[in-house]
């Protein structure tokens, strides 16, 4: 018997371990037992504001101290169900700002919209404890500039949307039959730092995050 066969043989005879798989959980087991505590300090560690209100009805009145408060004058929201149980007509008769739906403005008009909007505001897909972020999908009614493009950008998370981590994330986007154009995670503040590690804020998205919290 050759070098070359003896070799081949013991490779055969050899005992291969076979490596353990990760595993992913499913959303039965823990895609909504998030831990708000822990998705707080997270998202506050990154720079993010985190309010723990009531209900939608405290978000309003909120949004509509702090608008009032920053002198905001254009306001983009994201068209979800959560947003339109924002009362925008009484918000716009208490501040005097302009508000549009993204699903309302299409192509240059919308642009150049959101380009000028002082704040963006959304709902969120659901919300990472393991590092505070907010995981939004989008479609043509959830353009991704709302989240971007304003200096100022606030989420609307429901503590059951809160998930552990990313595993859990990723098992459920699995099971996304028809997944949507793009996901995005945000967590925080936007940072970017040159070569002399000075920091700036705002470079490429939100100088300030605001995260309502509500049941």
């Amino acid at each position: 018997m050759s070098r070359r066969e003896i070799i081949l043989e013991r490779l055969k005879s050899a005992t291969w371990a076979k490596p353990a798989s990760r595993s992913i959980m499913s959303p039965e087991d823990e895609a909504y037992q998030g831990e708000v505590q822990i998705f707080i300090e997270k998202a506050i560690a990154a720079g993010a504001q985190v309010e723990e209100l009531g209900n939608i009805a405290e978000v309003q009145d909120r949004i509509g101290q702090i608008v009032a408060e920053a002198k905001i004058e254009k306001i983009i929201v994201a068209d979800e169900a959560i947003t339109r149980q924002i009362d925008w007509q009484k918000l716009q008769e208490q501040a005097g700002f302009l508000v549009e739906f993204s699903s309302e403005l299409a192509g240059d008009a919308y642009r150049s919209y959101v380009l000028s909007a002082d704040l963006g505001i959304t709902g969120c897909q659901y919300a990472l404890a393991e590092t505070g972020s907010v995981v939004l999908e989008h479609s043509r009614a959830s353009e991704r500039l709302v989240s971007h493009a304003p200096d100022h950008y606030m989420c609307i998370v429901r503590k059951g949307q809160i998930l552990k981590d990313r595993l859990v994330l990723a098992g459920l986007l699995q099971n996304y039959q028809s997944p949507p154009a793009a996901w995005t995670l945000i967590t925080g503040v936007s940072r970017t730092a040159d070569v002399a590690m000075q920091v700036v804020l705002g470079m490429h998205g939100p100088r300030r995050v605001t995260i309502f919290l509500i049941d």
